[in-house]
């Protein structure tokens, strides 16, 4: 059983429990600004979802290294970018509400929506080695992204990201047992 697949397995169980409470409460966040506690749970979540992110991300690479999957690798790679850089850039925005951070937030999502999309599709290749399920885990970064891309049912994106950490818990525990 490969340990570091195992560790991105149980950070998909961790992103699966932590993404409806992180999405209210940063959004609550934006209505309640000069609320400490507040603040602090989410800037906790934030930092415990950064990390479980690159966790998973951390197993999808190891998956593109083990399998050669070039796209895959490189689709990884930006994923650890965006999603450092969008944490950075949320963690700003808890701390100093501003319009400025508000619409560089947009615009990342917009970007982050394109790189699920990409990201999905690059996960495809895993089914060769790994059945149907990356088919259906591609599909939902997919969904995920396009509704992120859309900005106005990004409100949507965090019920699909819930399905896809599921179904990432139940592809990265595969993956461990497989190499």
């Amino acid at each position: 059983m490969n340990k570091m697949l195992k560790w991105a397995a149980i950070a998909a169980v961790i992103n699966a429990i932590i993404v409806i409470p992180g999405f209210i409460l940063g959004f609550l966040t934006g209505y309640l600004k000069d609320n400490l506690p507040v603040k602090i749970i989410t800037l906790l979540l934030l930092i415990i979802g950064l990390i479980a992110g690159l966790l998973v991300l951390n197993g999808y690479f190891i998956l593109s290294k083990k399998l050669k999957l070039k796209f895959l690798h490189t689709m990884t790679l930006i994923g650890v970018v965006f999603t450092v850089v969008l944490t950075g850039v949320d963690f700003l925005l808890v701390l100093i509400p501003s319009v400025g951070l508000s619409t560089l937030t947009l615009w990342l999502l917009v970007m982050i929506g394109l790189v699920e999309i990409l990201f999905g599709i690059s996960i495809f290749k895993l089914k060769k080695k790994l059945g149907r399920l990356p088919l259906a885990t591609g599909i939902l970064y997919i969904v995920s992204g396009a509704l992120y891309a859309t900005l106005f049912l990004a409100v949507m994106g965090p019920l699909i990201g819930l399905a896809t950490s599921i179904l990432e818990v139940i592809l990265l525990s595969k993956a461990a047992k497989k190499f």
